[in-house]
């Protein structure tokens, strides 16, 4: 069911702002809140309360416990929230819901300020039925305890896939299955598998970007404890993951661990390092990790054995590092500390690197491109990655079983061209299990190297840039932007970042950092995994009346001599003589993050517009910023404007500012 109804400029913002900058709640600030002390572990005998699961927000599952005061009744949580009965649902085009699909949690029983509040997803079946509030008013202001995945809802601090709540005595949903742990090996000091959370590590951020709001966390997908500094671009970031306190009895120690690591372009002894402390934290030693992994893969390997001195206790801490140029991907599990002494200690050959399971080659980059044996081997990793392999057939119909490995090539079902391609690391492979399917979205790329209209491909050497995501129900390649065969290159070379540039913002994955407000009309702006930022008036079979902004995020332009902006934009299915008037570049230096609105802008001119009545991407030219906004605090924005005659399709996408 579609949502009807104005979201307000708040609710935009909170909505449709990229996960990231997350502001822990200040109970100190809330005057009938008081100050809540965050308390708990997360387990079922020690649930966090409110404030400690308001804090968390990792990804992590976890039980929770607090007070049942309400839900939302919409989509946005500043106004649809209501504390008391009668409890009503959500509008949609198709009616009124008939039952709620969330609560908010609270630490206090009476708590009247959804800013204090835990928005909790309530999926169907047991969990729902019992404590949605349409149909039980009385739950309201019940105490509860909830186990689900501290992620953001509703763009604010929240609890989703709720699977188990404990409530009036009653046990329901599925409760998480509980590991039980092996009996102790003889000398395991601690011991953390990182399966199912963080355990009791803790991370402290000593430099958390804007634009990231975390580096750690648990990965439920991959059972691991996983760090990153990538978010659309490499951030330059330092965190911490930081072990409880162990008792060493002033006896020699030694740390191993199994790790993974993936997308290195820099000094992985650098990025990737192991501190510990025997006076807690006064003073940090690095200790050194004898065996990386490879660095191309997310194959986990031993990290050899890394000694700790005789002390009384001791902390470690496991420290990621990225820079502008490089944010790798880090992974760990299976961390133990033995008691030198009294263990026998058996890592995977840690003086002797492991040898990945496929014959991969390259590291995805443009200058050492993956082959298909390593491409395949990152597990529908979602990456975007170069692959350099052999066009060697396609597919005719909806499965790879529909394999063509030779002219003629036929289109397949009712499309006017070939929509896919098979590459491998042979040019005369006839295998399916040896191929990797390529997905050829429409225009230059499928143009060019598709087989039916260019049977002369098969066979050629060709250099891919895309996603690396499941294509056929196999690892395949997706949202292929870029393809080069004997030189020519068919869609365009991603932009390579740099650490002059200000802004590079693909808006394929995602809206950058810019937020997208809508002054008038139900539409509004929207990231398209091939085609960027993309706005469009038309819904319902007909034009509706719209004002859209895509507002940038606050750029600091001051000691800048010359600021140049560019990007590639389409536009189609509109009123050509409304082309320049209705897609426009704004900038002020006035905003104050409510609605574009309240700030004064001033218009700066597209250097180069689309033709307006087709697909095709033309780059903007070189737009210059003007020199009286070579200050802080200036924002770019997008304007879109159409009417209830008329309403194009606005795309754009590759935004570049140096």
């Amino acid at each position: 069911m579609k949502k009807l109804g104005y979201i307000s400029m708040l609710a935009a913002t909170v909505l449709l702002s990229a996960c990231n900058n997350f502001e822990p709640f200040d109970f100190t600030e809330v005057e009938n809140g008081g100050y809540i002390e965050p308390a708990g572990s997360g387990t079922l005998a020690d649930p966090y309360n409110v404030s400690k699961a308001l804090e968390v927000q990792d990804n992590s599952s976890a039980w929770v416990k607090g007070y049942i005061v309400g839900q939302v009744a919409g989509a946005d949580i500043a106004y649809d929230s209501q504390f008391d009965a009668p409890f009503t649902g959500a509008v949609y085009d198709d009616g009124v819901s008939t039952v709620g699909t969330n609560v908010l949690l609270a630490a206090k029983e009476d708590e009247s300020n959804h800013s204090a509040c835990l928005v909790v997803q309530l999926p169907k079946g047991d969990v729902r039925t019992a404590l949605e509030l349409l149909a039980h008013p009385e739950n309201d202001g019940k105490e509860v305890e909830l186990y689900g995945k501290l992620t953001k809802y509703f763009g604010v601090s929240g609890l989703k896939e709720t699977q188990a709540a404990i409530f009036n005595g009653d046990t329901l949903g599925t409760l998480p299955a509980v590991d039980t742990p092996d009996t102790p090996e003889e000398g395991v000091l601690f011991a953390e598998t990182f399966t199912s959370s963080l355990g009791d590590f803790t991370i402290e951020d000593k430099n958390l970007p804007a634009g990231l709001s975390f580096v750690w966390q648990y990965s439920s997908n991959y059972k691991c404890a996983k760090a990153s500094a990538y978010y659309q671009k490499d951030y330059v970031a330092e965190s911490w993951l930081v072990s409880p306190t162990i008792e060493l009895n002033n006896k020699p120690a030694t740390l191993i661990f199994d790790h993974a690591a993936n997308y290195i372009k820099n000094d992985k002894e650098k990025d990737m390092r192991v501190f510990y402390t025997i006076d807690n934290g006064t003073n940090w030693v690095e200790a050194a990790i004898p065996n990386y992994p490879a660095g191309g893969n997310f194959t986990f390997v031993s990290s050899g054995e890394i000694g700790f001195p005789a002390a009384a206790s001791i902390k470690f801490a496991f420290v990621y590092s990225s820079s502008s140029k490089g944010a790798c991907t880090w992974e760990l599990n299976n961390v133990r500390v033995l008691d030198k002494e009294a263990s026998v200690i058996t890592p995977d050959n840690p003086d002797t690197p492991v040898t990945p399971p496929v014959d991969g080659e390259g590291d995805g980059s443009r200058q050492n491109p993956f082959n298909v044996a390593s491409a395949v081997a990152q597990n529908n990793s979602g990456a975007k990655v170069w692959v350099k392999a052999f066009i060697v057939g396609q597919s005719s119909g909806t499965t790879m079983a529909d394999a063509e490995f030779d002219a003629p090539f036929n289109i397949p079902g009712t499309s006017t061209q070939g929509t896919n391609i098979f590459i491998a690391d042979d040019a005369t492979t006839t295998s399916i299990d040896a191929c990797m399917p390529v997905q050829l979205p429409p225009g230059a790329v499928r143009n060019g190297i598709n087989l039916p209209d260019n049977p002369a491909m098969d066979g050629k050497e060709v250099l891919l840039y895309g996603d690396l995501v499941k294509y056929f129900g196999a690892n395949g390649l997706k949202n292929v932007t870029c393809a080069i065969v004997d030189g020519t290159v068919y869609g365009k070379e991603p932009i390579v970042a740099d650490d002059n540039d200000i802004l590079n913002v693909p808006f394929t994955s995602g809206l950058g950092g810019f937020e997208a407000f809508s002054i008038k009309g139900d539409q509004t702006w929207t990231s398209d995994a091939t085609y960027g930022a993309k706005m469009s008036g038309f819904a319902n079979s007909r034009s509706n009346a719209n004002e859209d902004w895509l507002v940038s995020p606050a750029l600091n332009l001051a000691g800048k001599d010359k600021v140049v902006l560019t990007f590639d934009h389409a536009i189609n299915k509109g009123d050509l003589a409304n082309l320049k008037t209705n897609h426009t570049l704004w900038i002020t230096d006035e905003y104050t993050e409510t609605t574009p609105t309240d700030a004064v802008w001033e218009q700066i001119e597209i250097t180069t517009y689309p033709d307006g009545a087709s697909w095709t991407f033309v780059s903007s030219g070189e737009i210059v910023i003007p020199a009286e906004y070579l200050k802080d605090n200036v924002r770019i924005a997008f304007k879109y404007l159409c009417s209830d005659n008329e309403s194009a399709t606005w795309e754009i996408r590759d935004l570049l500012m140096r």
